[in-house]
């Protein structure tokens, strides 16, 4: 983009020529990928073979743009029962379990399909949130008195967010007046949509089930989009997650289920480790923070650790919700050893885990 001496067309704001300097609220996640990225490339850019290097790299973006999602999704979650956004220090990605045996070992396969399935499911819900907080942007930025706050929303629109969670959980002086605006909307859509579009005209005067009007409208608007909204997002899934890809971090295989005229088919994902992925993770970490050169001496366990608390990678221990014995999950982390072992990442002096680095 430096050298083109413009941003992509999609990019440009109100600066022109230059990318918007807008960031993500999930503050973590994306330093800790642009810390990645650059450590990654300044240590082994001019080292590395160039065909492996590219594959390397296609690898971090894939970790680094999927952790940035995940984290934002359940920061959202958390903003919807807060009304604020966690700080800094408390943000964490989606917890994922991940298949080491890369479809191979079929119990491993089925928990970390089960894993993702979780997940995703429970990211449909994630575009109505969108939704919700488009509709308070809307209400705040043409309401008088909020204007005068004058709170910025770049480089992070952190405090904006939490200014419209204290709007929707009715703590901000103009709470009462925004709900009223969003219900005299609902009602009006509700009336207009009766002949037409029945379902929808129900969901925006469920005022018993659901008395706040702007997750109504959220919900009526959604469904009025349809599910090609469903599915744009979870197009960005796997598109994060390079799904399918020899660099990628998931892996895609059609099932059927049922029988007879109940038979259907569906596409299910897991969480995968290709090689690419572990030579890059493993390169990546035994570097020290900073600028400093030289190299770490990264046991083994800590790697697991690492994984697990830096990007919701479980190995050896099963996501929150989820029931994995503790037998497979001691298989699917000798299995992980075992890989790093064949690439050449993995040495062990003895079979102590404090050895094995």
């Amino acid at each position: 983009a430096q050298q083109l001496r413009a941003a992509p067309d999609k990019m440009r704001g109100k600066e022109g020529n230059r990318i918007a300097n807008q960031r993500p609220i999930a503050e973590q996640a994306a330093r800790d990928f642009s810390d990645d990225i650059r450590r990654f490339l300044r240590s082994y850019a001019a080292i590395i073979p160039r065909h492996a290097l590219v594959d390397m790299l296609e690898s971090c973006i894939a970790v680094g743009m999927t952790t940035v999602l995940t984290s934002t999704v359940e920061m959202l979650f958390q903003w919807v029962d807060t009304g604020e956004v966690p700080s800094r220090g408390e943000q964490r990605p989606t917890p994922l379990f991940v298949d080491c045996s890369n479809g191979m070992d079929l119990y491993l396969r089925a928990r970390a399909e089960q894993s993702m399935d979780d997940a995703i499911r429970r990211m449909d819900r994630f575009p109505v949130v969108l939704m919700v907080l488009r509709l308070l942007d809307y209400q705040a930025r043409s309401n008088r008195r909020i204007k005068k706050e004058k709170i910025s929303t770049r480089p992070y629109a952190t405090s904006w967010v939490n200014l419209l969670g204290n709007l929707i959980q009715g703590r901000h002086p103009e709470a009462k007046r925004v709900h009223d605006s969003l219900e005299d909307k609902a009602e009006r859509l509700s009336d207009k949509l009766a002949d037409d579009y029945a379902e929808v005209a129900g969901i925006l005067g469920k005022f018993d089930s659901q008395p706040n009007a702007a997750w109504r409208l959220a919900d009526g608007l959604m469904a009025l989009i349809g599910p090609k909204f469903i599915k744009a997002f979870r197009n960005l899934i796997a598109s994060s997650l390079l799904t399918g890809r020899p660099n990628g971090l998931a892996a895609k295989r059609s099932t059927t289920r049922g029988g007879g005229a109940t038979r259907r088919k569906r596409a299910v994902r897991s969480l995968v480790f290709t090689d690419p992925v572990l030579d890059y993770l493993v390169h990546l970490h035994l570097l020290p923070n900073g600028n400093r050169s030289g190299t770490l001496n990264l046991s083994f366990s800590n790697f697991i650790v690492t994984l697990r608390e830096r990007y919701g990678f479980h190995v050896d221990a099963a996501p929150s919700g989820m029931n994995i014995s503790n037998q497979l999950l001691q298989r699917n982390r000798a299995i992980l050893e075992r890989r790093l072992r064949d690439l050449g990442l993995l040495v062990g002096v003895n079979d102590a885990e404090a050895m094995k680095r």
